[in-house]
Parts: C-alpha cells; structure tokens; sequence
C-alpha cells in the first residue's frame, strides 16, 4: 500500500528523489519562469518541480559591448544598474510535486526609488536585461540556477545554466 501512494504521488514520467534532481523529494530544479508586467507593476515568477525554499532574482542592466566588468553591488564599476529580489512567496502547485513562487514589484521610472523586494526599474523592456534566478530547498540548500536575457556571462561566475 505504501508503494501505491509513492507511485501516486509522483506520475509517470516524473523524475523521484531516487534521480538526485529534482521532482517529488528531491531537490527542486527550475522547469519555467516568466515576468508579466501590467499597469505600472511586474510579477516574475519561477515554477520548479519540487518544493522550494528561498528563490532569489538578481536583475542587472547589461548590453555595454565595451562593458566587461561584474557585478560591484548596486551599481557596477561600469555604471550598470543592478537589483536583488528574495522575498518570493508561493502562488501555487504545478504538477503533483513542483510549485510556483512569485513576486509582485512596482515598476518605478527613478533609480532613487528603486527598493529591492518592492520595486523594480525593469519592465517587459528588456533589451538590455540580464537575469539570474537561484533557487534553493527547503533546507536551505543551493538547488539550481538559470541565466537569461541580453548577456548570460554577466553571471557566468555564478551559474552556467542559460536559457537563450
């Protein structure tokens, strides 16, 4: 009987805590994300196969061809903007294993205004938009990663996983 609920818990095709990647019980890898902007705000959202902990979004201002320099905190030694966002809170299931975080942030037009976890100064523009997404177990553990957008080696230093 309890090998009957296992099964049903995870459905075929699924991967299991036996695969040591993802899926029911094990660590969550990102399956999809998206950001969708309306009327002066945006929510990024990020959706695993397995339960996660911590999510934390790093958006950076790339695109410089000349530009070669990382990231030095808020502002780069290039003059690029860059903000971090981790208070995602959970917008539902996806699948029998996996879930949904999301965050909603204000769009704001000023950098002086910009305050991480409530706005944002990226919208659906994002020619020059660079994105590293970090999630992390319920344990708190390093999951997985994904880079996307205008410059990927923007964060080559801290995730290899790119989705172009």
């Amino acid at each position: 009987m309890l090998f009957i609920m296992a099964f049903l818990a995870c459905p075929s095709g699924s991967k299991d805590s036996d695969s040591g990647s993802g899926g029911c019980g094990g660590a969550p890898a990102i399956t999809n994300y998206n950001i969708e902007c309306n009327g002066g705000s945006c929510e990024w959202w990020v959706e695993a196969d397995a339960p996660m902990g911590n999510v934390v979004m790093t958006a950076a201002q790339t695109g410089d061809p000349a530009g070669s320099c990382g990231p030095k905190g808020d502002v780069n030694e290039c003059g690029e903007w860059q903000e971090t966002h981790d208070a995602f809170s959970v917008d539902g299931s996806v699948g029998a294993c996996g879930e949904r975080k999301a965050i909603s942030l204000n769009v704001e037009t000023d950098f002086r205004n910009q305050t991480d976890n409530q706005s944002t100064l990226f919208d659906t523009e994002l020619g020059e938009l660079t994105v590293l997404i970090e999630i992390y177990d319920t344990n708190g553990d390093f999951s997985d990663c994904l880079v996307f957008g205008d410059e990927p080696g923007y964060f080559s230093a801290d995730c290899t996983n790119v989705d172009n």
